[in-house]
Parts: C-alpha cells; structure tokens; sequence
C-alpha cells in the first residue's frame, strides 16, 4: 500500500507522512539509512527481487528518519553510560563506607616495649621506668599495668582511660594530669602530688594514697572502694566522689 502525503499536516511538518497505524514518524523503526549499503549481502535464492517495492518518499523524510535514528542512539548511548558510572558510584560509596566503618571502629593499635616512644594506646605494661620526664605527654588509652614510675615528673601528663592497675607511681608528681576514666586498681600512689589533678570517673578501688597530696583534685563520680585514704582512712564500699 502506497503511503498518501497528509496535506493537513506538510504544511508544517515537511515530509511528515501518515502511517497505516502509527500516526506520527517517531513510531517508525526504520532508519532512514539504506540498508543494502551496510548489511551483508544474502545468497541469491534469499535475495528479493530487483524491484523496489518500498513506496517513494520525499526527501524531507528521509532526513528527518536519519536525524531521529541518530537522536535515539545517542539517547541509548547516554542511558548506558549513566547507568555505568551511577553503578559504579554506588560501589564506591559502599567501598568508602565499609572502611570508614572498620576504621572508626578499630581500637587505637598498642606498640609494646618499654622503649618506645609515648603516644596514646602505647603498651608499657610491666616496664619499669623510675624518675621518667613525661611532662605534657599523651598517653590515653595506655596499658600501663604493673608498670613503675616512682618519683616520676607527670605533671600535666593525659592518662584518660589509660590502664594502671596495679601501677607504682609513689613520690611522682601528677599536678594537674589527666586521669579521667582511668583504671587505678590498686594502684600505688602513696606520698605522690595529685593538686589539681583530674579523677573524674576514675577507678581508685584497693588503690594506695596514703600521703598523697590531693588539693585541688576533682573526684567527681571516682570509684574508692576500699582505697586507702591520705589520712590513713580505709575508704568503706561503695564509697564514690569522696571516701566514706
């Protein structure tokens, strides 16, 4: 069937033709492109006749076929790509996601051996280090178990949440460190210099401050079960901020 120029609609769509049961050019898959000039040739029993039976169109058409074919593989081109690169920002995300999570969860590393250098979560445990200069030092988070640091100068020294069970810090001047969170279990800090030291929430339990100067220090929310207090005093259970 021969397809009839649409005079209603030429006027202001050169080229435009009416379909059987399209209606509008852009539901036509054809190409507009000639396709015996790109498809491999068929054998001569598969091959049509000579004669073209397409119906004869108007230049405007074929053009526009061509501009539109072009148009709709540089739309599926640019689906593709997007969708690619918006798969792979996904997995990035995922990627930057997991690690920030392992790393935001992973504890500070402790480095063992008593000669190496203060930093925090450094594990000094059962090291012996009498008279150490360690003025102004960070060392949160620290395993300081069993350690030594009599006479010692730990003044302004950050030891929150530093692990100090059963450390000898005797004579050692602790002025105005950072002990919050600390575990002190028995501890020795007999005649050492706590002025103005920071205990908050520290756990002083079974720990030894017989003569230690605690001026100025802030015990709030302290644990002193049974501490020995600078006065001698046993500090009763339960006894917490202030020895009971």
């Amino acid at each position: 069937m021969k397809a009839k120029h649409d005079k209603s609609k030429t006027g202001f769509f050169p080229g435009l033709v009416k379909q059987d049961e399209a209606g509008y050019l852009w539901d036509d898959r054809r190409s507009g492109y000639d396709r015996r000039k790109f498809k491999k040739r068929r054998s001569r029993f598969e091959q049509r006749g000579k004669k073209d039976r397409r119906s004869p169109e108007l230049p405007e058409t074929i053009r526009y076929r061509i501009a539109r074919t072009q148009l709709r593989t540089q739309l599926e081109a640019y689906q593709i790509s997007h969708v690619k690169y918006r798969f792979i920002g996904v997995v990035v995300l995922v990627i930057a996601v997991f690690l920030g999570g392992i790393i935001s969860l992973s504890p500070i590393r402790a480095e063992k051996g008593c000669d190496v250098l203060p930093r925090p979560g450094v594990n000094w445990s059962n090291c012996l280090l009498p008279g150490k200069d360690l003025v102004a030092a960070n060392l949160s988070e620290a395993n300081l178990h069993n350690s030594s640091f009599t006479g010692a100068d730990l003044r302004r020294i950050s030891l929150a949440s530093a692990t100090l069970t059963y450390a000898n810090m005797a004579s050692a001047n602790l002025a105005y460190a950072d002990l919050s969170n600390a575990v002190l279990r028995s501890a020795n800090l007999q005649d050492a210099n706590l002025g103005y030291a920071k205990l908050d929430y520290a756990d002083l339990s079974y720990a030894n401050l017989l003569g230690a100067n605690l001026e100025g220090a802030s015990l709030r929310g302290a644990k002193l079960d049974h501490a020995v207090w600078p006065d001698q005093r046993e500090c009763t259970p339960g006894s917490v901020g202030f020895c009971r």
